[in-house]
């Protein structure tokens, strides 16, 4: 309750009001006065609360705006952390992938050891041993020196394959095994011709994969192979020009007299 309700409840109770006329007519102006007092500052309390719960809903709404952020706004902020983790994640993968041809790579085509040899007729080669994917490869690259001068060598390469880790043997001593098969290509005339399996000495007893097998040879290369190539062609003209000389015999000579039309259409 405040002051101005006990002072109209005060005066509304009071029993000592005046009893002429002109005293009672100031003690009702008085009374209204206070009245009018009174509802004039509980209106202004009034409109002070109301003014002051408009200002508090609106800071309440300002700071629920504040807190609500629309999807147009958000977007910038959540495309850089989505950029950055896809691409960390594209990175990743590139990186493994690389990776991992590289190990495939390096799996299946892995250089062991390499070095030159001779045949017994000469002819120099260079040799190199890799592991493939799921066997061992000897690569042989020869070229055989021409005895005539002007001509260039003949030039030849193939490739034996096979599991020697099916030897027991080549586990314990792989140099001695390669040592062994390329003694064998040492005593060949050439090195891609011959037995098409090399069997070293210390797996003679092993599976046959085991050994090593002639899968791929080189057609020859240089002057001495086309020299052989012209010569073909000029043996394939000459038999050409023998089958023109036999069809225009026969259509020359009669029958009963062929022996003797033969022998005067080749001397003419």
């Amino acid at each position: 309750m405040t002051v101005l309700d006990a002072r109209l409840i005060a005066l509304a109770s009071r029993k000592d009001e005046p009893r002429d006329g002109e005293r009672r007519l100031r003690w009702n102006v008085h009374v209204k006065s206070s009245q009018r007092k009174i509802s004039t500052q509980r209106e202004r309390e009034r409109e002070r609360g109301e003014k002051e719960r408009r200002l508090e809903y609106d800071q309440n709404q300002k700071e629920e705006f504040s807190l609500w952020v629309p999807p147009t706004a958000l977007m910038p902020r959540l495309m850089k952390p989505l950029f950055l983790v896809l691409l960390v994640f594209f990175v990743f993968v590139s990186s493994s992938e690389a990776k991992k041809k590289t190990k495939q790579k390096s799996s299946e085509d892995k250089t062991l050891s390499s070095g030159e040899m001779s045949t017994i007729n000469g002819d120099r080669c260079t040799w190199q041993t890799r592991e493939g994917k799921n066997n061992m490869v000897l690569q042989l690259k020869c070229s055989t020196p021409s005895e005539e001068a002007g001509l260039e060598s003949r030039n030849y390469e193939c490739q034996f394959t096979g599991k020697p880790n099916e030897c027991p043997a080549y586990g314990e001593k792989p140099t001695q095994y390669w040592k062994q098969v390329l003694g064998k290509l040492k005593k060949r005339p050439s090195a891609c011709e011959g037995g098409k399996v090399l069997k070293a000495a210390m797996c003679r007893s092993a599976p046959s994969s085991a050994h090593m097998k002639l899968v791929r040879e080189k057609p020859t290369s240089g002057k001495d192979g086309e020299k052989e190539e012209k010569k073909d062609d000029e043996m394939m003209m000459g038999d050409e020009g023998m089958a023109d000389g036999v069809a225009e015999t026969e259509s020359y000579c009669v029958e009963g007299w062929d022996p003797l039309c033969h022998f005067l259409t080749k001397l003419l």
